[in-house]
């Protein structure tokens, strides 16, 4: 069985700020105010246009699985914000971890769509 997703709204106290160097490398994070808990942060790579678009004092909701926190699918940009490159040209290293981000956003969303469904 899988594991059960609880939905939780929240809103962003602190924007995502300048990166810092973690174990993990640089890294971002966005803390969020909880109706149970003073905050909880949201970690994310620098290029991570999902945590880079949050704004202070926007309502977002946060899908917890039991151990982690993150965006629900709701919070996330449907349409991709990365444009084809030009013909001939190769995409930029930013630009692929651009695209790897969005790839895990919508693999969250889908996720949370089955989930739901079963």
């Amino acid at each position: 069985m899988a594991a059960q997703i609880i939905l939780i709204d929240a809103t962003v106290k602190y924007s995502a700020g300048t990166p810092g160097d973690t174990q993990r490398g640089p890294r971002i994070n966005v803390v969020c105010t909880l109706p149970d808990a003073p905050f909880q942060k949201l970690w994310g790579d620098p290029g991570d246009t999902a945590l880079t678009s949050l704004k202070k004092g926007q309502s977002i909701k946060l899908a917890f699985d039991g151990c982690t926190y993150k965006l629900a699918a709701g919070t996330l940009p449907l349409a991709p914000t990365v444009p084809d490159p030009e013909p001939g040209r190769e995409w930029s290293d930013e630009e692929k971890k651009a695209i790897a981000n969005q790839i895990q956003m919508y693999a969250l969303k889908y996720e949370l769509l089955y989930r739901a469904g079963s």
